[in-house]
């Protein structure tokens, strides 16, 4: 069992990922055609950024992600837009975002424009409602390509991530980044 942080990258598609445990189960008794292929490898608890392609004055749908192995009943981050990529306002001044399934009627979601120019981004529960499932996407933010953007690729980032579980136990995640292609 290996407890450490490590790093993927899979087909641009970058997941930062905490406490990996890798089970090797292999029984020296077997012969060469009997032993197990690969170990087995379980994450615990991530969160990830899409990959999305864009073009000039139209607006994305950007997925964000949560991979858990714990009952996680809330989340925290600061989102990093580049310049020339905003949110979607709503009229009441809310960002556009779309819950998924995962996130239940139980949670709330705030989000506050930072001095920094990051999004903070809270979702929680006051019931101490989990997420639904253990992987797949939480939410969908609405993002406004700007006019002026060059063809490209951009980073979008998500720092100080904290997951809260159903102990009230807090879970610090590494930083994860996605991409916009401005095409």
């Amino acid at each position: 069992e290996i407890d450490d942080f490590a790093f993927f990258d899979c087909e641009n598609l970058k997941k930062i990922h905490t406490h990996i445990t890798i089970f090797f189960e292999e029984d020296e008794n077997k012969d060469e055609n009997e032993k197990d292929e690969d170990p087995v490898t379980t994450i615990e608890n991530t969160m990830t950024l899409g990959e999305v392609t864009a073009h000039t004055r139209n607006s994305i749908t950007f997925p964000v992600s949560m991979t858990n192995k714990d009952n996680i009943t809330a989340f925290q981050m600061d989102l990093y837009l580049p310049t020339g990529i905003t949110p979607d306002i709503n009229e009441d001044g809310t960002l556009k975002v779309e819950n998924s399934s995962r996130i239940s009627k139980q949670h709330t979601m705030n989000c506050n424009k930072m001095g920094d120019g990051s999004y903070r981004i809270i979702c929680y529960s006051s019931e101490n409602a989990t997420f639904t499932g253990n992987s797949g996407v939480l939410f969908n933010i609405t993002l406004n390509i700007d006019a002026e953007m060059t063809n490209g690729v951009y980073d979008i980032e998500a720092k100080n991530i904290e997951f809260s579980d159903i102990t009230g136990t807090a879970h610090s995640v590494h930083d994860a980044q996605g991409h916009v292609t401005v095409k």
